[in-house]
């Protein structure tokens, strides 16, 4: 992917975000993941693997579900973080929504995968 399609993704993520306090939001995390640095294309294509394989992972967008809540193993939760997964895959620093949100007992640890 290249960086103009890195900063299009970017871009449509951070709009699609409801308020302007969440895009300020998302503005401030995607300049730290791309700070960070890139992943090797191997490591980044498993990301996207085991994202493909989530109970929240919309295959029609591409993105970690879509920020509404749902429930998963009896537990509400909202529905992913709403990033375009193929760009996000590829920051060092960027980590699984759900790995995250669940203590680490759901999802896919990305500094493992």
């Amino acid at each position: 992917m290249s960086f103009l399609r890195f900063l299009r993704a970017a871009w449509v993520s951070i709009c699609a975000q409801p308020t302007k306090k969440s895009k300020i939001a998302a503005i401030r995390s995607f300049v730290a993941a791309l700070r960070s640095g890139l992943v090797p294309r191997k490591t980044a294509e498993r990301r996207l693997a085991g994202c493909s394989n989530c109970p929240v992972y919309d295959a029609e967008r591409q993105t970690c579900g879509d920020g509404a809540f749902v429930m998963i193993d009896g537990e509400r939760l909202q529905n992913g973080c709403g990033c375009y997964l193929p760009m996000k895959v590829w920051f060092r620093k960027a980590q699984c929504w759900l790995w995250e949100r669940s203590g680490a007992t759901r999802g896919v640890d990305w500094d493992n995968s």
